[in-house]
């Protein structure tokens, strides 16, 4: 592990903040969490996208230890189990490796899947739901298809790595599960998917393991705390109307 992180995650209770406080909870290093409640609009205050993101985008991180400043989350996983967390990832080269980018792809086409259907699936955001039953079943019909493709792999690693529980890559937890598990939770959730009722019994166990993981209760608890007002960490980028 790189010495003397000096991590600092801009954040808000979007789909993607599972998966990087999740890898930072495993990977077991100290991180400030600063509130950028997009609701808001403090991503667009003109400071944060001076200091921190020029697009406005969360999350975002910068490690002051090594001057790097990153977004979108996927390559803000990648660079906190790259260079602190060797454990949940595999060897550049392997072919579980190229397996771990294949899947963190994968699912990040699903939750920008589920983020648009948030648009449709949300009764109370959207004056139209319940209107287009053509769409909302398509989109669930994706959804859900694109899940079953998860519990597929899962069986399939079970008959690989026989006598242990099954992982998406190479027989152990690592950032494909990360990834994965933080779109699942999305898609569950928003899309009003049961996944249980769907017979997909593998990504029920799969998605009961990681929950009951240290890791996954903090975050869950941490997500909490962005509800209230300014929540529990400083909201120093407050959008100020000209």
């Amino acid at each position: 592990m790189a010495s003397n992180p000096d991590i600092t995650l801009y954040a808000y209770k979007t789909l993607t903040f599972p998966r990087v406080a999740i890898a930072l909870e495993e990977v077991g290093i100290p991180y400030t969490i600063i509130n950028v409640n997009v609701e808001e609009h403090d991503n667009l205050n003109p400071e944060y996208k001076r200091t921190v993101s020029i697009t406005g985008q969360v999350p975002a991180l910068i490690d002051a230890s090594t001057g790097l400043k990153l977004t979108e989350s996927a390559a803000i996983m990648f660079y906190i189990v790259d260079k602190y967390g060797p454990h949940l990832t595999f060897p550049a080269g392997s072919n579980e490796y190229y397996e771990l980018v294949q899947f963190i792809d994968f699912v990040t086409d699903l939750t920008l899947m589920v983020g648009f259907g948030k648009l449709i699936y949300d009764p109370i955001n959207n004056p139209d739901y319940g209107k287009t039953p053509g769409i909302e079943g398509a989109m669930r019909w994706r959804v859900s298809k694109n899940l079953t493709v998860l519990n597929d792999r899962l069986k399939e690693q079970r008959e690989k790595y026989p006598g242990s529980e099954p992982w998406l890559v190479g027989g152990k937890f690592s950032a494909a599960d990360i990834s994965a598990y933080a779109t699942v939770l999305a898609a569950s959730g928003l899309a009003h998917i049961e996944i249980a009722e769907l017979g997909l019994d593998e990504l029920v166990g799969w998605k009961e393991r990681i929950g009951a993981r240290e890791s996954a209760k903090k975050v869950d608890g941490l997500q909490e705390k962005f509800a209230d007002g300014d929540g529990a960490w400083p909201r120093v980028f407050k959008r100020t109307e000209a």
